[in-house]
């Protein structure tokens, strides 16, 4: 009955589809589920009107890199191969976009994270898998400098899109970028950062 009603997670086993398809919230089903399904019953279901015309119109689509579908996907950004991603940046969002030009100031990023935590981007510095908190509105109202705070073991700066000043920060919290980093910014990469960030546009 699955399969009837949509045959995605059957399809998205295959590289080929995987790579295309858009940006979903389905996973492809396990081999223990596939296993379950048998093979002679996804052999028939692949002949089918529903599973071939879905297929037909996701292999018309521009198929990812890898390092391109991890970016969109999984949300990791490979500090290594920044140009690989660049180089399908028209499968990317503006919004995308600012996140990896940011990454591309400097070499010090482990995740940026914005709209409340809404969208999370982590780096391949990140080896842990942790997820670091924001700043609360508390703790935001006592520090004296935006930049460089020391956070859990590294470093956090705060960067309001709508302007960095207090009243600001309190009126919407959702315009806040956070980027945790391993080292402290130095100032040619602040206003790299900044400048990026001038126009950026949360959606």
């Amino acid at each position: 009955m699955r399969l009837i009603v949509d045959p995605l997670p059957l399809l998205i086993t295959e590289d080929e589809i995987y790579y295309r398809c858009p940006q979903i919230i389905f996973f492809p089903f396990s081999d223990k589920m596939l296993s379950v399904i048998g093979q002679e019953s996804i052999d028939e279901f692949k002949q089918t009107d529903t599973y071939k015309s879905m297929e037909e119109q996701i292999l018309s689509l521009e198929k990812r890199n890898p390092t391109v579908n991890d970016f969109l996907i999984h949300k990791v950004i490979d500090l290594d191969k920044i140009e690989d991603i660049y180089s399908q940046k028209h499968l990317i969002s503006e919004n995308e976009l600012k996140i990896l030009d940011v990454c591309g100031c400097t070499n010090k990023i482990v995740e940026i994270n914005y709209g409340n935590g809404s969208y999370i981007f982590f780096t391949s510095l990140n080896t842990d898998g942790n997820i670091y908190n924001c700043l609360d509105i508390d703790e935001l109202i006592k520090i004296n400098d935006y930049y460089n705070i020391s956070h859990k073991g590294i470093y956090v700066s705060v960067i309001n899109i709508k302007g960095n000043n207090r009243t600001d920060i309190l009126k919407n919290s959702y315009n806040i970028v956070y980027i945790f980093h391993e080292e402290k910014l130095d100032n040619e990469e602040i206003k790299c950062i900044e400048k990026i960030l001038m126009d950026f546009s949360i959606i």
